[in-house]
């Protein structure tokens, strides 16, 4: 049965932001290593202008390993994971699909790689992708593809799970790609070989009564993310409140294949790890009785010492579109007031707590959804506005010393 209506309907948002059908909810963007990186000086940053990029629009953006190529969707529709024979409407589990282009940067030039994909990863080379698209109109079975981008040659590897919220594919430094099946995490290599499970971790999904295909997501593990380096894994499960009907969020660190697993936070919940795969941006919330706070916090996975970048100023504030630099010593991100009327402002933030600047009226941040990242050469930070709700046009803002 489902948990509540409220979860149901939340889901089916979540859903039509991702296929780019109606508004849209916040984009991720995924940290990538760049091979060479340029300082952030965040104490002497200032904006030094805001162009707009003829490219796009795109409903999806991943930068490559080098920075010169990204991976970008242009279309999207609603699939149906699950769906009562006598439903109505949006009535079920939807999923976003999108169709999968590659873009060189400098020239423009697209080229159309997958027509159906759910989601998708660069190889660390980035000669190749990952990619996930489904096997019949509707349902949870997929198949996980690897593409050669010289030969465009696309190779089945595995079943896999298509399932609402989680990230993957993933592919790592070690050259295993990691997916989600039967409710674990499943990892093989990009021939297909060695697959295995790659630890005990159990997910939880929604499952409606009816949803055969969704019984083995019955875990605890309620969302993941796996570092750069391959490392290791941050997750978050649900624990109830004493003498309440509310659940706080545990969040946990571990090794890739669940061991060494310690409690990071009593109440927070994993963003992103730097790029360089030490270092974990989570959100905090150290009131449990003022639900939409939250801190901004960074914890060094090898020492366990963390600290806050960004304390929320009310009880409706927090951080969005959090974005780490290419050499892991800053983030971007958004605050948002909560409040549906004030303006966002828009923070950079020394990765140490250092130091940090926070920008006021920059218009080109005002959209409901915002999808941020820096370029992979460079202080300078791609931004696309509108981007998961129907396709947004990218701009580029110019980061540098203050004059």
């Amino acid at each position: 049965m489902y948990r509540s209506v409220a979860v149901f309907a939340m889901l089916i948002a979540s859903a039509v932001a991702w296929s780019g059908v109606g508004r849209a909810q916040e984009p991720v963007s995924t940290a990538v290593a760049a091979e060479t990186t340029v300082p952030i000086d965040v104490g002497n940053l200032e904006i030094k202008g805001i162009e707009k990029i003829e490219r796009g629009p795109y409903r999806g953006f991943l930068w490559s390993p080098d920075g010169t190529k990204a991976l970008v969707n242009k279309t999207g529709a609603l699939y149906y994971l699950y769906r009562p024979e006598d439903a109505k409407g949006m009535e079920g589990l939807p999923v976003g699909m999108r169709d999968l282009w590659v873009v060189d940067w400098a020239s423009g030039k697209e080229e159309q790689l997958a027509e159906t994909a759910f989601k998708w990863a660069w190889s660390p080379d980035g000669s190749a992708v990952a990619y996930i698209a489904p096997v019949s109109e509707t349902g949870v079975a997929g198949e996980l593809y690897v593409l050669d981008l010289t030969s465009k040659s696309a190779q089945r590897i595995a079943d896999v799970d298509i399932v609402q919220s989680y990230d993957q594919p993933y592919w790592l430094p070690t050259n295993e790609i990691v997916f989600i099946n039967d409710g674990h995490l499943w990892s093989v290599q990009p021939d297909g070989s060695d697959l295995h499970q790659l630890n005990e971790l159990h997910l939880n999904h929604i499952i409606p009564e009816g949803a055969e295909e969704l019984a083995a997501y019955n875990g605890g593990v309620r969302d993941f993310v796996i570092s750069a380096n391959g490392k290791y894994i941050a997750y978050h499960t649900n624990v109830g409140i004493p003498d309440s009907r509310d659940y706080r969020a545990e969040l946990w660190v571990a090794d890739l294949d669940g061991q060494n697993a310690r409690v990071i936070d009593e109440n927070g919940i994993e963003r992103s790890w730097s790029p360089d795969g030490e270092s974990l941006a989570y959100l905090s919330q150290p009131d449990w009785e003022k639900p939409y706070a939250w801190n901004l916090a960074v914890l060094d996975a090898e020492s366990g010492e963390r600290h806050v970048l960004y304390e929320s100023p009310s009880y409706l504030a927090g951080p969005t579109s959090i974005t780490w630099s290419p050499g892991s010593d800053a983030l971007v991100f958004r605050e948002d007031p909560g409040t549906g009327e004030d303006p966002y402002t828009l923070w950079i933030a020394a990765a140490d707590g250092s130091e940090h600047k926070a920008f006021q009226d920059v218009e080109v941040i005002q959209s409901p959804s915002l999808f941020m990242s820096w370029e992979q050469d460079g202080p300078n930070i791609l931004l696309i506005p509108g981007m998961a709700s129907g396709g947004g046009t990218p701009w580029q803002m110019e980061l540098g010393a203050e004059s």
